[in-house]
This record gives structure tokens, sequence and C-alpha cells, in this order.
């Protein structure tokens, strides 16, 4: 088990008790922050673009079917018990 952290306790005569390996090559362990911040910043750049988008659209969604979001619900419900009473 070459590269392989190995996890136990040792007893006072060096011994260890319940070996067993971590399921993590040691090498890949210190990778965890390899990202640079110029990336990062592109990354958290484009989901507030995605989220202001969203936003935009789920005002337009508001406006167009606002009136209707009670009967929208209302039909859902309707389809749902339907199903469960296997009439659809």
């Amino acid at each position: 088990m070459v590269g392989l952290a190995r996890i136990g306790r040792e007893t006072r005569r060096g011994k260890r008790h319940k070996t067993f390996y971590a399921t993590a090559p040691v090498g890949d362990m210190d990778r965890r922050a390899d990202i640079e911040v110029e990336t990062l910043l592109k990354i958290v750049l484009v989901l507030v673009v995605v989220w202001i988008g969203l936003e935009i659209v789920e005002s337009i969604i508001d406006f167009v079917f606002g009136p209707f979001k009670s009967v929208f619900g209302l039909i859902i419900i309707v389809v749902i018990v339907l199903w469960l009473l296997d009439r659809i």
C-alpha cells in the first residue's frame, strides 16, 4: 500500500492496533486549494449573472402568469390526486 496514509494507534511496544489505510493517496490530499483566485472570481461572476437572469425571468413569468398562480396550484393538486386515484 504505497502512497496511502496509514492510520492506527501505537501501543507502548510500538505495535499498531486496528491499522487501516486511508482511501485517498497522500499526494492528492494537498491539491484542495489549487484553484486560482481569478478562476474562482470568474465562477462567482457567472453564478451571479445566472442568478440575476433567473430573477428577471421570474419577474416576467410572475407578471404574465401572476393572476393565474392559484389556478395553476389547483390544477397541480387535481392532477396529483387523480394520479394517486389511478384516474389518469
